[in-house]
């Protein structure tokens, strides 16, 4: 799968032509019902001296040396402060984290948090719970942002309170005050004072259509937070994006690139909403064909990286996908995706993987 890797990083490094980019522009794989004009736009998140990404909080110990210590949270005082990173780090490694723990490091006379939670980057609030009993994010805020055409969403969660002025719908600008830092949460097991902490994400939307595709799998469950359900949400590696653009200025696209892949899996379908919504993920696209498949590859937690489209299948078959290989080093590196699993020879999908090809290809 090396190879294929570097064939996505030249491609994307030729696309970068001017020309070619007027090119993609016409023979992209963007629908105009799914285009992000859909989604809020937030004002002022140009790429031309754009501001760098702001943390949340004034815990800033990420950029020391040494500082990692300070800046992540562990699960308990038995764990190292790696377990409040993000990936396969709960479990023993068995379970993922899809998120950041960020330490509190302003207290009251309680010992209670008292840290400011503020927006990372310029945005549109598109969700707000203030419904402890709903979540295990407890109080919880969804931005949306966009950059060089890329949207993505940042997540706060465990929030003690959330200020009155966020509502759905308002721009913000980096920086701008959010709530405070707590450890509200629906789990039975409390979030114990010491172990206050923001848990923050930076990720993408799987399915724009999720709060129909809910019921489809979750007959007698309750959707409360729309199409910003943690189901319908993949991070990446917050900590990662923060670090790298303190001095690279990030981009998505290129960041996604340079993702190891898990798997390549056929989807049996015309379009996808997914990469509708990304088509700087699709490579290969014709502007006279209508495809009948695409090739689609994953990273170990199932986030889509990117898409090729396939035009000349012979016959479309009953599944709705097919497993094409699977890079076992990076299988044995994340064991807690939880995605796949090999049955003699073949590899399959698990219920969990199902259910996250489901929703991707849900329309």
């Amino acid at each position: 799968m090396t190879s294929f890797n570097q064939q996505i990083l030249l491609a994307l490094a030729i696309s970068r032509l001017p020309l070619l980019c007027l090119f993609f522009s016409f023979t992209g794989c963007r629908n105009e019902k799914h285009d992000s004009a859909v989604q809020p736009q937030p004002a002022g998140s140009e790429n031309i001296l754009r501001p760098t990404f702001t943390f949340p909080t004034e815990n800033h110990a990420l950029l020391d040396d040494n500082g990692s210590e300070s800046f992540f949270t562990p699960t308990t005082k038995a764990k190292a402060w790696t377990s409040g990173t993000f990936g396969c780090v709960r479990n023993n490694g068995s379970r993922l984290h899809e998120g950041i723990d960020i330490a509190s490091i302003e207290r009251d006379q309680n010992n209670e948090p008292t840290d400011s939670v503020r927006a990372v980057f310029n945005g549109v609030v598109v969700h707000v719970n203030r419904n402890i009993a709903t979540s295990n994010y407890g109080k919880y805020v969804v931005l949306y942002h966009n950059l060089n055409g890329f949207s993505f969403y940042s997540l706060y969660a465990h929030l003690s309170e959330i200020d009155q002025n966020i509502q759905i719908g308002i721009q913000l600008n980096a920086g701008k005050k959010l709530g405070i830092l707590g450890r509200t949460s629906n789990t039975r097991e409390k979030i114990e004072s010491w172990r206050a902490h923001l848990h923050f994400e930076i990720g993408v939307q799987i399915n724009s259509n999720f709060k129909n595709w809910f019921p489809t799998w979750y007959k007698d469950g309750k959707n409360h937070h729309g199409n910003w359900s943690g189901l319908n949400l993949l991070g990446l590696d917050a900590a990662k994006i923060l670090i790298e653009d303190q001095s690279n200025k990030i981009d998505f696209v290129e960041h996604l690139a340079s993702e190891a892949l898990l798997c390549r899996v056929r989807v049996y379908r015309k379009k996808i909403d997914y990469f509708e919504r990304y088509n700087q993920l699709c490579f290969n696209v014709s502007s006279e064909k209508e495809p009948l498949a695409w090739d689609v590859s994953l990273n170990f937690s199932g986030l889509p990286l990117r898409a090729k489209p396939i035009y000349e299948a012979k016959q479309t078959p009953r599944a709705k996908y097919t497993v094409l290989e699977v890079d076992e080093e990076v299988y044995n590196q994340h064991r807690c995706s939880g995605l796949l699993f090999k049955r003699g020879q073949k590899w399959t999908f698990t219920s969990k993987g199902q259910r996250l090809m489901d929703l991707l290809i849900y329309r």
